[in-house]
């Protein structure tokens, strides 16, 4: 089957329309090879295009679960074998599955269970589902739809602890010392965990730095005077400007944080010297 064809200009059609190609592909392509693995393992759509991401450089991410591991060491470099090319290409490009992308259930879940690869929850809670044996990648997902409450309310509080410490020393540091480069660094990372704040109170898991922005765009409930400031932000290049915003826009998602009674109201020292069991991990 020529996937370059199958697949043309995917990153113009919806969801469910990939998804129906690429369960053609599966059962017209991947099955005659592996006609042995139809009820052994599921396969998943992950990345870009399984959170609505996709634009035309993205590719789409195949991904396969083994639930016996005889079966996962037997088949792995088979399958790899014949997605790849010796210099590493897809050869069935725009698909892309790599060596990480064959995985077994137990060693998913084990990793999933300890709540603390968030980029990976996000991974899990997003992916398509192309062939799923026994339901077995289904019941995953609804396992893992969503952090435990005491977990969430630590990791909302990192969150904003984290900041809040970037902020009134780390960025203060940087100002004293004229480094441009650390203030920079610090005001992006910043802006990362407030990001994921907002994704994560809108009851969505963060997953990769690069859709971050994105994601927060697609929120329907934050307010335009924050996707302002935000932008405000990014584009300032005067440190006591910068400085200003982050404490302005920290005000913002603070009283959305109380709103939510996800937080309580404390002082910034208290933030300061919190450290929360739970961080959060994106993807790079």
């Amino acid at each position: 089957m020529n996937t370059k064809i199958l697949f043309k200009n995917f990153h113009e059609k919806g969801r469910e329309e990939i998804r129906d190609l690429a369960i053609q592909f599966v059962e017209q392509d991947f099955f005659s090879v592996f006609p042995q693995l139809k009820n052994e393992v599921s396969i998943l759509i992950t990345g870009s295009v399984a959170g609505g991401f996709q634009d035309k450089n993205s590719d789409i991410d195949f991904v396969v679960f083994f639930q016996k591991k005889e079966m996962f060491e037997k088949y792995k470099m088979l399958i790899i074998k014949e997605f790849r090319n010796q210099n590493r290409e897809s050869k069935k490009a725009p698909l892309e599955l790599h060596g990480e992308n064959i995985k077994l259930f137990e060693d998913v879940e084990g990793e999933l269970s300890l709540w603390n690869k968030d980029w990976l929850l996000r991974e899990i809670a997003d992916a398509i589902i192309l062939n799923d044996p026994g339901d077995a990648f289904e019941n995953l997902q609804q396992k893992y739809s969503w952090y435990p409450d005491e977990i969430f309310r630590e990791k909302m509080r990192w969150l904003f602890a984290e900041a809040t410490f970037l902020i009134f020393d780390r960025y203060r540091v940087g100002m004293e010392r004229k480094s441009f480069y650390y203030t920079e660094s610090i005001k992006i990372k910043t802006l990362g965990l407030f990001l994921a704040t907002l994704i994560m109170a809108n009851h969505k898991y963060p997953k990769s730095e690069k859709h971050l922005e994105l994601d927060v765009e697609k929120l329907k409930n934050i307010f335009p005077e924050i996707r302002n400031m935000i932008r405000d932000i990014l584009l300032e290049k005067e440190n006591s400007k910068i400085f200003s915003l982050l404490c302005l826009l920290r005000k913002e998602i603070e009283k959305l944080l109380l709103n939510r009674k996800i937080i309580t109201k404390e002082d910034e020292n208290y933030w300061i010297g919190l450290r929360p069991a739970y961080r959060v991990e994106l993807e790079k």
